[in-house]
C-alpha cells in the first residue's frame, strides 16, 4: 500500500464506447491507493503514473466490476416479496453479514419480481481515459478516516 492520495479527471467508456461518467466538467476525483476506492485494474495502472500524465487505459472486466455471472439473477414469486411496490431499477441489499449484496430489480410481473446480483457494468471491459492532476502523501487523518479530505470521491 502507498497511501498516496491521486487526484485525476477522467471519462470512462463502456464497451460499446458509449461514455458512461466524466468529471471532466466537474470536480476532478480523489482516492488512497491501497484502500479499494477504485476498481482494482485502474489502480493498479494508475500506480505508475506522474502529475501531467494523459493515458487511456482499457481495464479487462475482471479487474473492473467483475465477470457476468447468471447464477447471481434470482426470480422470486411476488407473494413472497416483501416490498408491495416494486418496480424495475429498486436497488435493496439482501443476505446477512459479511454475506450482503446489493440487487436491482429487472423485471416485475403479476407473479414474479427478477432481481441481479451482478454491478451494472459487470461483464464490459472499462476504457478510462485519465488526467494525473495531482499526487501526494495521504495524512494521518486521512488514513484514519479512509477518504480523502480535500477531494471528491464518487462511490
Amino acid at each position: 500500500m502507498f497511501n498516496r492520495v491521486i487526484t485525476f479527471h477522467y471519462s470512462v467508456k463502456n464497451s460499446t464506447g458509449e461514455i458512461i461518467d466524466s468529471s471532466r466538467d466537474g470536480t476532478p476525483f480523489s482516492y488512497i491507493e491501497g484502500l479499494d476506492q477504485v476498481v482494482p485494474g485502474l489502480e493498479s495502472r494508475m500506480k505508475s503514473l506522474n502529475v501531467g500524465d494523459k493515458v487511456t487505459l482499457t481495464i479487462p472486466a475482471a479487474e473492473a466490476y467483475g465477470e457476468y455471472h447468471d447464477e447471481y439473477i434470482k426470480v422470486i414469486p411476488r407473494a413472497d416479496f416483501p416490498k408491495r411496490e416494486v418496480k424495475v431499477g429498486d436497488e435493496f441489499e439482501v443476505g446477512e453479514e459479511p454475506e450482503i449484496m446489493i440487487v436491482s430489480v429487472t423485471a416485475v410481473t403479476d407473479t414474479h419480481v427478477t432481481l441481479d446480483g451482478n454491478h451494472p457494468l459487470a461483464g464490459q471491459d472499462l476504457t478510462f481515459d485519465v488526467d494525473v492532476i495531482t499526487i501526494r502523501d495521504a495524512t494521518e487523518e486521512e488514513m484514519e478516516h479512509g477518504h480523502v479530505h480535500d477531494g471528491h470521491i464518487i462511490h
